[in-house]
């Protein structure tokens, strides 16, 4: 099991999820929710760019489904990747959103991006996933 280095499970899962299961521990949820790739490559990109926002409802914030969206979320595609705990949306906040894809897209065939399977374009905030990758092994592009 792996537990991020920089981002607590309260920035990962909305507040009724951690209301229910808290009493379980930190290791229960990430282990049970989340794809660990996708704790590592979070870990990866923080370490890359810098200091990023995903979840702040636990400090007063908007964002809580920016991680795992349950089931009975409304946010979102049904067959989202957040879904299966494969996928997140955060906030840099030393580097735009665009230029972290294009610095990723253009190294998409290094070691350290290897788990990297979907990002999302277009958007003002950056969305990664674990996805599998194209049959040609690139990573998949995709617009809202």
């Amino acid at each position: 099991m792996y537990k991020p280095n920089h981002f607590g499970i309260k920035e990962l899962v909305p507040k009724s999820l951690y209301n229910k299961y808290s009493s379980r521990g930190d290791n229960f949820l990430f282990q049970v929710i989340f794809d660990e790739r996708l704790l590592r490559i979070i870990d990866t990109i923080r370490e890359e760019f810098g200091s990023m926002t995903v979840n702040n409802w636990s400090w007063g914030g908007p964002f809580q489904y920016r991680g795992i969206r349950p089931p009975d979320s409304n946010i979102g595609a049904a067959l989202s990747q957040h879904r299966f705990g494969r996928a997140v949306d955060m906030t840099p906040k030393n580097i735009s959103p665009d230029d972290m894809r294009k610095q990723i897209i253009d190294d998409q065939n290094s070691d350290k991006w290897k788990d990297i399977g979907g990002l999302e374009m277009g958007i003002t905030w950056f969305h990664v996933d674990v996805r599998a990758r194209t049959d040609d092994k690139k990573i998949n592009l995709f617009y809202p």
